[in-house]
């Protein structure tokens, strides 16, 4: 592959460095050179971690594989115009006024090439936000693949850490696919809008505004059946009053991080003269919850039932409803 100049004009900063800062996102500060590395080539920016990638147009015309965060530091001390000057595959100069930066770069050759899924349908940054409010369950360090990644299909997205279940309204026609929480994560961190969306059997993309774009590899595995529980029949109530004022009260004095309820009170403790109990009238008798699950599902639910039947004749759960989003929780035995 032929090398592009070895210096350019003077540029504005301003467009180059929120691309570096857009490839940031699936980068790290530390590690291989694949997870610290930015390609940049025909006037594009790149990054691939090895599961998810990313890309931004340029103006500048350079073929260099510099440390990202460090030619951001550079770009960052760079005043209204800067220049850049490729010394040799490994080095790469930026000079603006009186600020000179020299940043250790690899050989391009060494960085496979990211690129994005082809264009399948367009999107609504709802989908986004659908994604950014279901992912508070899901971790990069879970076991399952139902804990480690948001299962995107039409018309919602679902999350669950096991005990506890989110289903997410966004009303787009979209595959069935598992992405990793990774990409959720990217996709929270940026403020663009996404509207195009792009996927195969091995990886999605998401593409904004922009033309700037992020891609993930999808999970193999496939989701269990989860839509028994989502569907769960339940006796939907307005929230008591005091409820989450209650739950705040006792929760710190619980030894076990369950909360129990009692006909018109919520108790750190399954028995009387210990903790602490809150009243709350219409609560029914029996539940018992992991308090951080219940709070988990304060800013979105409307109407509840706390003793919805549960997965098998002798025990119940809880179910609730809001805006575009409902969920279901296990309770405790």
């Amino acid at each position: 592959m032929a090398r592009k100049p070895r210096a350019t004009k003077p540029e504005t900063t301003n467009s180059f460095l929120s691309a570096l800062k857009f490839c940031q996102l699936v980068l790290s500060d530390k590690g291989a050179p694949i997870e610290t590395h930015i390609q940049l080539n025909n006037k594009t920016a790149t990054a691939f971690n090895g599961i998810l990638s990313a890309g931004h147009l340029i103006d500048e015309d350079i073929y260099a594989c510099p440390a990202n965060k460090l030619l951001i530091e550079a770009m960052s001390k760079c005043g209204e115009t800067y220049s850049f000057i490729q010394l040799d595959q490994n080095r790469l100069q930026i000079k603006s006024d009186k600020f000179k930066a020299i940043v250790p770069c690899v050989d391009p050759e060494t960085i496979p090439t990211a690129s994005p899924n082809d264009v399948v349908c367009e999107i609504t940054d709802d989908l986004k936000k659908a994604i950014e409010t279901v992912s508070v369950l899901t971790s990069e360090e879970g076991q399952t693949i139902y804990t480690t990644s948001i299962l995107v299909r039409a018309n919602s997205v679902v999350s669950t850490n096991g005990f506890i279940m989110f289903e997410y309204w966004h009303g787009l026609n979209l595959p069935t696919l598992a992405v990793p929480k990774a990409l959720a994560t990217a996709l929270i961190n940026t403020d663009k809008k996404v509207n195009r969306f792009g996927f195969n059997e091995t990886s999605a993309t998401f593409f904004f505004e922009d033309n700037s774009w992020i891609k993930s590899q999808l999970f193999r595995d496939q989701w269990p059946n989860i839509d028994h529980l989502l569907n769960t029949q339940a006796n939907l109530w307005p929230i008591p009053a005091g409820f989450w004022e209650g739950l705040a009260a006792v929760s710190p004095f619980s030894s076990d991080g369950l909360v129990y309820f009692d006909s018109g009170f919520i108790k750190s403790h399954a028995t009387d003269g210990v903790g602490a109990t809150y009243e709350i009238a219409g609560l029914p008798k029996g539940p018992i919850f992991n308090a951080k699950n219940l709070m988990l599902i304060k800013p979105h639910a409307k109407v509840i039932d706390f003793v919805a039947p549960g997965t098998t004749s002798s025990t119940t759960m809880l179910v609730f409803q809001g805006d575009a989003i409902r969920g279901a929780m296990l309770g405790r035995m």
